[in-house]
């Protein structure tokens, strides 16, 4: 069981992770936010599955939407952490930097196949949206889709 430094420096490269990541998430053109419903990763690497703005319908800011994740992953851990995030320029609101949140995903290092998370999220107007996040965890170093011999 890794100790308590161990676990800090695995937060503080994982956060590291996200701040380096390219901040132009959430560039669903009719939804301020961005949910990935599929996405593909190398064991124990984090991979982001969802964007969350505080952009109310008409491009104003509001209030940051809350984050309740149901449905757990069986295979990892999910981390929710607050990032800047630009809208990018094909977003309903496009153009805005806005300070959102950012959930990732990460599989436990020896795991192998298909995990699952749910998600909901509730907007400042009240308004709830449910998401299931398939994910297809592969070997280190191997694309999606293959395995070694």
């Amino acid at each position: 069981m890794p100790g308590i430094a161990a676990r800090r420096t695995q937060r503080l490269v994982l956060a590291a992770a996200l701040l380096a990541a390219p901040a132009a998430f959430g560039q669903g053109a009719d939804n301020p936010d961005s949910v990935k419903p599929q996405v593909s990763v190398a064991a124990g690497k984090p991979v982001q599955i969802a964007v969350l703005n505080p952009l109310k319908r008409d491009c104003s800011l509001g209030a940051a939407p809350t984050l309740r994740v149901p449905g757990l992953p069986k295979h990892g851990r999910v981390i929710a952490t607050t990032a800047s995030i630009a809208t990018g320029k094909r977003n309903r609101c496009p153009d805005q930097k806005v300070s959102g949140q950012v959930v990732v995903y990460q599989a436990n290092a020896q795991f192998t196949g298909f995990d699952e998370v749910q998600i909901e999220v509730e907007t400042a107007e009240g308004e709830v949206r449910r998401a299931t996040i398939r994910i297809e965890v592969t070997q280190a170093g191997l694309p999606a889709g293959q395995q070694r011999l």
